[in-house]
């Protein structure tokens, strides 16, 4: 993990937001995380729900037709994003890029520095640890 930064997730999503040379140390982080996503449950009697069965997670239209899957970096985000009494789950985020490879995922959608995750992107991450484009963009300072 990235020593060079200190911060946890939320703060490193911020950071890269503004400045992208904090892209690989965010990517390196969120790789080693936990995070949360919202699931479709199958209740067993007395609402219970089942464990042993495969988890279905949930996915939101786009305006492109194409379904993205939010996830979030903490319970909190979570809960400001989506209805009372959805039920969610903590995996690894590693893990959970590796379980939807081929779709495309969106980190805290509902936040200001909400970012998100092409096929593309993720396959990348899975491969590399981090995503480098190929063209590095670089942002103008004004004095």
């Amino acid at each position: 993990m990235a020593t060079w930064i200190k911060g946890n997730l939320e703060t490193l999503l911020k950071m890269a937001f503004y400045e992208p040379a904090y892209l690989p140390g965010f990517y390196e982080i969120l790789l080693a995380s936990k995070v949360y996503i919202v699931i479709v449950p199958e209740i067993a009697d007395a609402g219970v729900i089942k464990t042993h069965e495969t988890l279905k997670i949930m996915a939101f239209p786009t305006s492109d037709d194409r379904p993205v899957i939010p996830f979030f970096s903490s319970a909190q985000e979570l809960k400001r994003s989506v209805d009372y009494g959805a039920y969610y789950v903590c995996v690894g985020a590693r893990y959970l890029f590796s379980a939807t490879l081929g779709g495309d995922l969106v980190l805290n959608p509902k936040s200001k520095f909400a970012k998100r995750f092409s096929a593309t992107e993720i396959n990348s991450l899975i491969e590399t640890g981090a995503h480098y484009p190929a063209v590095q963009t670089k942002r103008a300072h004004h004095n």
